[in-house]
């Protein structure tokens, strides 16, 4: 039976459960930032109750075994960032919920009982349904500024990948990204994402974004097909 959301460690990072906790942090460092939010299917939070309104749903969300969402946290080794954002034009959200690099070995299941410390909290992933795409589980991410351009997305996407698949043992997995945020499809070509075809995502205000599809093929790893200009 799939376990749902458990810790993963890879080399710099921690991913785990939220807590309502984190609300503030997410506040702080993502969850109010247009340039982060721009292209996500939600508008940037306007006070700190609607991010822990969110928050509570995800925590209550974790009852379910099929659940796959992470607070993604450097872990306390990992120098965190110096809070300058990344220069413009390089958005580190996908269409659904950019870094550079290659990606860290797949993250592993944290050892019970010795888990490494979790640290600074630097954004979110899930692994989701999202029924108006009609693709089925979707990762979706979602990075603070002060942390774009360091590879962090591409290494917690590859090992929430790894673990997913083998928690459920399906790799039927697709995602999307705004057409005018190519950085995201960088990291899903790097986690084995290849082009499939143009189409269009639903936001919550119910205006439409025109996006680039992709469909998981892993044994095309970084040299699958990419999406048309």
């Amino acid at each position: 039976m799939p376990r749902g959301t458990q810790t993963i460690e890879t080399e710099r990072l921690v991913l785990r459960r939220f807590t309502l906790d984190d609300a503030e942090a997410m506040y702080n460092t993502w969850a109010t930032d247009p340039e982060v939010t721009r292209y996500m299917r939600w508008t940037p939070h306007k006070h700190l109750e609607e991010t822990r309104g969110v928050v509570r749903q995800w925590l209550a969300d974790y009852e379910k075994p099929d659940i796959y969402h992470w607070a993604i946290t450097l872990k306390d080794s990992t120098p965190s960032a110096s809070g300058t954002p990344a220069a413009s034009g390089t958005p580190a959200a996908s269409g659904t919920p950019a870094a550079s690099g290659t990606p860290a070995a797949s993250g592993t299941p944290a050892a019970s009982g010795t888990p490494a410390a979790s640290g600074t909290l630097i954004g979110s992933l899930g692994i989701l349904n999202q029924p108006d795409t009609g693709c089925g589980r979707e990762p979706g991410y979602c990075i603070g500024q002060a942390f774009w351009g360091k590879g962090y997305t591409t290494e917690a996407l590859a090992a929430a990948l790894d673990y997913y698949i083998k928690d459920t043992g399906s790799t039927d997995l697709h995602c999307c990204h705004a057409a005018e945020n190519p950085a995201s499809g960088r990291v899903m070509q790097k986690c084995g994402f290849v082009y499939d075809h143009d189409g269009s995502y639903t936001r919550y205000d119910g205006t439409t974004a025109e996006a680039k599809f992709y469909a998981y093929r892993p044994e095309n790893g970084a040299a699958g097909n990419k999406p048309k200009a």
